[in-house]
């Protein structure tokens, strides 16, 4: 990664949202699959508020991929980004969204304070899915 590349803002980066990076945002945050046009404004507002271009890959990313550019959103979730050679600089195609494990779910990412972006509505869980949850955890 050049150096230049880790001095860009993320309000700067163009990123187009590969179909499997948009797949892996779901699995990874625990939130249920919704139209495209509602995941890609929801990551463009998490790389937004919450992302930084990371030199290299943090140590909890487990994966080998090789990528242009690493946003990291928060302590939380890694975009891993390719470079969109037809596109202008700063424009990447999010080839993957990879999660810090045993935080696959935003609204307790932002609980913990992994993320301070509080998740949509449509991204928490309904109060039943928590009830059942804390019954879980008491055991």
């Amino acid at each position: 990664m050049s150096p230049a590349a880790t001095t860009l803002p993320t309000q700067r980066l163009r990123i187009g949202w590969s179909d499997h990076a948009l797949e892996r945002f779901c699995e990874r945050a625990g939130v249920p699959e919704r139209p495209r046009a509602q995941l890609e404004a929801e990551l463009k507002r998490l790389v937004a508020r919450d992302g930084s271009v990371v030199p290299d890959r943090p140590r909890w990313a487990d994966s080998r991929n090789e990528a242009d550019l690493f946003v990291q959103i928060g302590g939380w979730l890694l975009v891993v980004l390719m470079r969109d050679e037809r596109g202008r600089e700063g424009t990447y195609t999010a080839v993957t969204v990879l999660g810090r494990e045993g935080w696959a779910d935003w609204p307790a990412a932002h609980a913990r304070g992994l993320t301070r972006v509080r998740p949509p509505r449509w991204a928490r869980p309904s109060l039943v899915a928590r009830l059942l949850r804390r019954l879980r955890r008491r055991g």
